[in-house]
């Protein structure tokens, strides 16, 4: 005759409560996020820029002007040393 027994290892048993469900370890004190209805999506930038009407943003305006200025410069250095004899 065989006995009905409930056999637990020990690293079955645990000392501490089972965690609830939802449980972050990040965030132990908030509650599960709700999910909300999705809404449109708003324009919103932490930049001070924001393109429009197809302009190049201040930093390309700048990086062409220093490209520009670089060339204009490289251009009468050739010039100078090709006019001395």
């Amino acid at each position: 005759m065989e006995s009905s027994s409930l056999h637990l290892s020990v690293s079955q048993l645990s000392v501490f409560p089972p965690k609830p469900i939802g449980h972050n370890k990040a965030y132990p004190f908030c509650r599960p996020s709700i999910k909300k209805p999705l809404l449109p999506a708003r324009l919103h930038c932490q930049k001070m820029y924001v393109p429009g009407f197809g302009e190049a943003s201040p930093e390309a305006k700048a990086a062409k002007n220093l490209h520009n200025f670089f060339t204009y410069i490289a251009v009468k250095v050739v010039i100078a040393q090709l006019e001395v004899p």
